[in-house]
């Protein structure tokens, strides 16, 4: 297993996202939020031992010591936006939503797979670039 740690962000940019659609097979897990949705396509996705169907609009969230790697079919061309955060954001915007919003995701009171319309990625897709 490789344990990925975060080269892309900085205290003056703490989250950063790149799209991704090759080399996603590699068992990991990191030192960093990390939210991931898919663009296009379909994939199947390990998480904690779990495999799971993903298809486009599904978006995912992960705690830095979630163990996650994705599956590929021979061709796929699934495309996914990986989006990484520091943990020092993400307990802020946790907290700026609800004071027992961050203690709820992380006690797995909060669901960590949701959809996303066509309409909302591409809102998203929007901002992001």
């Amino acid at each position: 297993m490789i344990h990925l740690h975060d080269w892309l962000t900085t205290e003056s940019v703490p989250f950063a996202s790149k799209i991704t659609n090759t080399l996603d097979h590699y068992v990991h897990d990191h030192d960093f939020f990390e939210i991931f949705y898919l663009l296009e396509g379909y994939i199947l996705h390990s998480l904690n031992g779990e495999v799971s169907q993903l298809q486009a609009g599904d978006i995912i969230f992960l705690n830095p010591e979630d163990v996650h790697f994705f599956i590929r079919e021979k061709g796929n061309e699934c495309r996914h936006r990986d989006i990484i955060i520091r943990p020092d954001l993400f307990q802020v915007a946790c907290d700026y939503i609800s004071p027992s919003f961050f203690s709820n995701y992380l006690n797995k009171k909060i669901p960590k797979k949701a959809n996303l319309s066509s309409a909302k990625i591409k809102a998203l897709e929007q901002t992001l670039n």
